[in-house]
C-alpha cells in the first residue's frame, strides 16, 4: 500500500513544473499525513480513554521526525523508489483503483486533520475546562 501512495504521489510531484525534487517531496507528504493519521486519532483517545491532554507541538514534531526518518531509511537510502518507479505497482492491477485509493487517502488524510482538530477543541472544552 505503502509503494502505491509512493507512486502515485511521485508522478503527482514529478509532473509539476515547479518540482525539482520529486522522491524527497513525496517522502516529505507521506510522512506528513502519515503523521496526522497517527497523531490525532492518539490525541482524541488521550483525552476520551485516559483524560490526558498530551496536545503538545514536541511530541507531534518528535513523531514526525521519526515518521519521517523511517521514510527516508525505507524508500530513500535503500534505493526501493527506484524499484518501485520500475515497478509501477498498482491496487489489483487497475490504474485506476489506484488512482482512487491515493485520493482518497489524501481526502482521509486531510478530514481526519480537520475534523479531529474540531472534535479536539470540542473534547477539551468538555473536559478540561
Amino acid at each position: 500500500m505503502m509503494d502505491i501512495l509512493f507512486y502515485y504521489h511521485y508522478l503527482f510531484y514529478k509532473k509539476s513544473r515547479v518540482e525539482t525534487q520529486p522522491v524527497a517531496t513525496t517522502i516529505f507528504i507521506l510522512s506528513l499525513l502519515l503523521t496526522w493519521d497517527i497523531f490525532i486519532p492518539l490525541v482524541l483517545f488521550f483525552i476520551v480513554c485516559l483524560h490526558i491532554n498530551i496536545l503538545k507541538m514536541w511530541i507531534y514534531i518528535s513523531l514526525f521526525a521519526c515518521v519521517a526518518f523511517v521514510m527516508y531509511m525505507y524508500f530513500l537510502k535503500s534505493k526501493r523508489y527506484l524499484k518501485i518507479i520500475k515497478q509501477k505497482p498498482m491496487l489489483h492491477n487497475s490504474n485506476s483503483l489506484s488512482i482512487i485509493f491515493a485520493i482518497g487517502f489524501n481526502i482521509l488524510s486531510f478530514l481526519i486533520l480537520t475534523l479531529g482538530i474540531i472534535w479536539g477543541k470540542e473534547l477539551l472544552q468538555n473536559y478540561y475546562l
